[in-house]
């Protein structure tokens, strides 16, 4: 309990970005613990200097302001800031900007945009580049796209109609996005149109290639996240690892452990140590570690000192969307579905109904402010596609590796993954053509959500068994105390 409320002390400390708050926080702290767990002083410490440290590397972003040039220049200059995805069509990277203005009378300039441009010539991380085309401001943006620029700290996104190519700098992630790209080609050409580009993303989390049609399906049908790699991925890959070496009596062995470690870090730097992949790999090595010992992993503790040792490194991540919805899931995952002992095949349907509803309603206070609206289809979109994604993903990801030792080898493994991604297309295209399953609500005020927040962590405690067993034991702490002092 108390790695959970020191992990969370930090997240608080630096989502409060107050030095006032954090001193009341402290001293309700200090002075509450002896009433209701007078042994628990050590921890009660514990958790304030957790606040003082999330406090001293808060880094909220900054309120919106646009630079100067944003309005009147169509040409800039700078370098490229991100590894650059494409759909087949454009590509898209971040550009910090150092000149803006007209095509030929650029002058010094600060800030960065979003770029999408032509294909070619083709960009890597680092390379100086120009660029001409349309810029506009973030407030334009769509408003999930605008979230993201936001939590990137970008001031526009410029649509290029030209781009060159000047001085090019080395970077080792360069060779990692390489060869992501030669697995995504490898992937895409299992399957036609969209079935390849689908299989592409459950494995690297590139979807760019998909139909803006087949995008707008995901979204509307809440299945997005299937191509953003976070903490499934990488419990999938952990489960083939555990079931082969239990298997082949090889699970507690140190050279099975460090090879299994290998293979999560390997596999969260080959889609690009994004917040969620690297929490991931976190909390994955911390529960290898855990069996190494002889323990059995308190996941909800790993989950949540892994977000707080991230976001003390890198305080910036704590504000993107992709942190927090995937944070949010997998800690309300890891500590309601513990407690469900699903037996046969109703136990099991009832547990995915269960777990879906887990994470949509943990993600609910951070989605509500961005889309103002509520997908009536999401639960049984993602009960129908889960048993299909389950077995595709880990089936392509062998696939990719094979494809790099033995081609013929990973393409037959591939086509059979290809099939399991048809049915999630199929799913996804009937479930978001009914009509009505989008139902807006409006972006609440900072009260309602507030509101939304408290009710959420109350319905998700109460699904808890550990939730109910510390709310109890604070009763029973505060009614003792109640009756003593009586």
């Amino acid at each position: 309990m108390t790695g959970i409320a020191a992990g969370s002390a930090v997240l608080l400390g630096a989502a409060a970005d107050s030095w006032a708050v954090v001193l009341l926080l402290s001293a309700a702290v200090v002075f509450g613990t002896p009433m209701l767990a007078p042994r628990r002083m050590g921890s009660a410490l514990a958790v304030v200097v957790a606040l003082t440290l999330g406090a001293w590397r808060s880094d909220p972003p900054l309120a919106p302001s646009a630079p100067d040039w944003i309005d009147t220049a169509t040409a800039v200059g700078g370098r490229v800031d991100s590894l650059p995805s494409t759909n087949g069509r454009r590509q898209h990277f971040l550009v910090g900007v150092d000149e803006a203005g007209q095509p030929g009378g650029t002058a010094s300039a600060a800030g960065s945009v979003w770029v999408s441009a032509p294909l070619h010539p083709g960009v890597e991380r680092g390379d100086r580049v120009w660029l001409v085309g349309d810029v506009q401001r973030v407030e334009d943006q769509a408003s999930r796209f605008r979230a993201f620029l936001r939590s990137r700290q970008v001031d526009g996104v410029l649509i290029a109609g030209a781009i060159q190519r000047g001085e090019v700098a080395g970077d080792g992630w360069n060779t990692v996005a390489r060869v992501r790209r030669a697995v995504d080609r490898r992937l895409a050409r299992l399957a036609q149109g969209d079935a390849g580009a689908l299989l592409a993303g459950l494995v690297t989390g590139d979807d760019d290639a998909l139909s803006q049609e087949r995008r707008e399906a995901f979204l509307r049908t809440g299945t997005s996240h299937l191509t953003a790699v976070s903490g499934s991925n990488l419990a999938l890959l952990v489960t083939m690892a555990s079931t082969l070496g239990s298997a082949a009596g090889w699970r507690r062995r140190w050279g099975w452990q460090a090879a299994t470690l290998a293979g999560i870090w390997g596999y969260a730097i080959l889609v690009g140590l994004h917040p969620p992949a690297l929490r991931a790999a976190l909390v994955a090595t911390g529960g290898v570690l855990a069996v190494r010992v002889g323990r059995r992993p308190d996941y909800p503790t790993l989950l949540t000192l892994a977000a707080a040792a991230m976001v003390v490194v890198q305080p910036r991540d704590l504000w993107s969307l992709s942190f927090q919805l995937s944070f949010a899931s997998s800690l309300a995952l890891a500590s309601v579905l513990p407690g469900f002992r699903p037996a046969g095949v109703a136990g099991w349907i009832g547990a995915a109904v269960v777990g879906t509803l887990v994470a949509e309603i943990a993600t609910l206070p951070m989605l509500l402010p961005v889309n103002g609206s509520i997908s009536l289809v999401s639960v049984p979109a993602n009960v129908l596609v889960a048993p299909w994604v389950a077995v595709a993903f880990p089936l392509a990801a062998v696939a990719s590796v094979l494809g790099f030792v033995w081609a013929p080898a990973g393409e037959a493994l591939g086509v059979v993954a290809a099939v399991g991604v048809r049915p999630v297309l199929l799913v996804v295209d009937a479930l978001a053509g009914i009509g009505g399953e989008i139902v807006p609500v409006g972006k609440p005020a900072p009260s309602s959500t507030l509101v939304v927040w408290l009710s959420v962590t109350m319905v998700l405690g109460g699904l808890s068994a550990d939730g109910r067993t510390w709310a109890l034991r604070c009763l029973r702490a505060a009614r003792f105390r109640t009756v003593t002092r009586r």
